[in-house]
């Protein structure tokens, strides 16, 4: 027997929300506090279908569930759209810069 592990992810409240529609039959791992992630173990992938059947679309659609099957993959899509700090002060600078270009000020 293969367990396939399956992470969901949400808006705040859906841990609480999901896991009140959830029986004691689908295998509960441990949140994940760093990614606001709950882990569960599917027997079969093919599984997933009645798994979300489970939440219901309800639940799915207000918390905005992502089911999230690859972790590190899904860790670094989300870290390549952040900026470093010196990006994000540069691009501060570059904004204000061209703000003050547009009000036909100068740059000191």
């Amino acid at each position: 027997m293969c367990l396939n592990i399956m992470y969901v992810k949400g808006r705040v409240g859906f841990k609480e929300a999901m896991q009140s529609k959830l029986d004691n039959s689908w295998l509960l791992g441990t949140p994940e506090a760093d990614h606001n992630l709950v882990m569960f173990w599917l027997m079969d992938p093919s599984r997933l279908r009645e798994f979300k059947m489970a939440i219901g679309s309800t639940i799915i659609f207000k918390y905005r569930l992502q089911f999230i099957t690859d972790l590190g993959k899904h860790i670094r899509s989300e870290n390549h759209n952040r900026y470093t700090e010196l990006e994000a002060e540069t691009n501060l600078e570059m904004a204000a810069w061209e703000k003050d270009r547009e009000h036909g000020g100068r740059m000191h």
